[in-house]
């Protein structure tokens, strides 16, 4: 590995056997090339990333990342979280982008299809350990949020079906991970909220799995979905974090009418922007409730406003 070229670039001479990992002051990569090509190899990164033949006939890459400079909401769940960034949806992880810039940096860790089981191997990887995690330069996460059970509450034929107990001692261990002193990621400063999974219309997601080429048989049940959801109220209420009842919100939202919930749902199953607005009035009120100090109202800018910036003039 060749040296360090400074505090933001990390310079790494290729060897032979495909597989390099890069260190960047606190940050590391796993940069994998297929092929030699004589002229360069092909890697992915993010960042920049620029090539330098001049080291004894083998290539050197030079990598120059952006320091992390603010704290982050980490939000971590499966597509309901996922699709709360898409466009023109104006979902959760949209406005909550929008009320914490400059204070916090909100994170999309959505997993489109996962359920509980397949998620916590994953949500190691999104961690640092400590207490590497209080190195400078590591964000910190001062908000998670853990939104699973629409994939987990799948009827037992589907793939992606947990039973109920798993379910519930998964969430369990995604909570112990962060708050339980033995974990090697433990972080008691961490404000965590746990969200129920939405209300299922079976109406509508008959008629959109039955649309499919070929047809599929209805995977979900109303009042499996509502079991999930009441689990998810339990763990909350046993590891001592925050809970926010998507399931309760929308289900009096349209009255108690499962036909009605077509209103917030896009397929019976996702939620829509009317949806999605729900569910964030939710849980900026929660947030408000319980975690005050990480309200977006109440965190400060981490840069001044330009206006204080300016010099005061006689």
């Amino acid at each position: 590995m060749g040296e360090t070229a400074n505090q933001d670039a990390a310079d790494v001479v290729l060897g032979t056997d495909g597989c390099n990992v890069v260190y960047i002051p606190y940050i590391c990569f796993l940069i994998r090339y297929p092929k030699w090509y004589g002229h360069g190899v092909r890697v992915q990164v993010f960042g920049r990333c620029r090539l330098d033949r001049s080291f004894d006939n083998r290539q050197s890459i030079i990598l120059e990342m952006a320091a992390s400079i603010q704290e982050v909401v980490l939000l971590f769940g499966d597509s309901i979280t996922q699709g709360s960034w898409e466009n023109d949806m104006n979902g959760l992880g949209q406005r909550l982008s929008h009320v914490y810039a400059r204070k916090l940096d909100v994170l999309n860790r959505g997993l489109s299809g996962y359920n509980t089981e397949w998620a916590l191997p994953i949500f190691e990887r999104c961690l640092v350990p400590h207490p590497k995690s209080d190195e400078p330069g590591m964000p910190k996460i001062r908000l998670l949020t853990i939104w699973f059970g629409a994939n987990d509450s799948c009827l037992p034929h589907s793939p992606q079906h947990v039973p109920l107990p798993i379910f519930s001692s998964n969430l369990e261990k995604l909570v112990s991970m962060i708050h339980s002193p033995e974990s090697r990621y433990y972080s008691p400063s961490t404000r965590i909220i746990l969200l129920s999974p939405p209300p299922v219309n079976t109406y509508q997601r008959r008629a959109d799995l039955e649309s499919r080429n070929p047809p599929l048989v209805l995977d979900r049940n109303f009042e499996t979905t509502r079991t999930y959801a009441a689990a998810v109220e339990k763990v909350a209420l046993a590891k001592g974090v925050g809970f926010v009842d998507v399931w309760t919100e929308l289900w009096e939202a349209c009255n108690k009418n499962e036909a009605a919930l077509s209103k917030y749902l896009i397929d019976g199953l996702h939620l829509n922007k009317e949806g999605y607005w729900v569910a964030y009035d939710a849980l900026m009120k929660k947030i408000g409730e319980i975690y005050p100090e990480v309200h977006p109202d109440n965190v400060p800018f981490v840069f001044p406003p330009w206006v204080q910036l300016i010099e005061p003039t006689e």
